[in-house]
This record gives structure tokens, sequence and C-alpha cells, in this order.
């Protein structure tokens, strides 16, 4: 368990900020793709 906790608390939520920044840092606050990444991020904290 601790291997998976590990790849999903380093490898992958890094992957997934790396490619969700933009979306949250520079798309409108109405855009689809910035509301999508917020909801994603309310479900998983």
């Amino acid at each position: 368990m601790t291997l998976l906790g590990n790849f999903m608390n380093i490898e992958l939520s890094a992957f997934y900020f790396d490619i969700r920044k933009d979306a949250l840092y520079c798309d409108p606050i109405s855009s689809v793709r910035r509301k999508a990444s917020l909801t994603v991020l309310h479900h998983l904290f």
C-alpha cells in the first residue's frame, strides 16, 4: 500500500497539477476547463 500511496501522492499528483496549471491560473473563471479542474480537486480533497 505504501508504494501505491507514494505513486498517487508524488508522481500522479505532480503530473495532474502540471497539466492543469494553465487551466487553473490562465483560463477565465467561467471556463468549462477551469471549472472541471476545480471539480476534480474538490472531490479529491
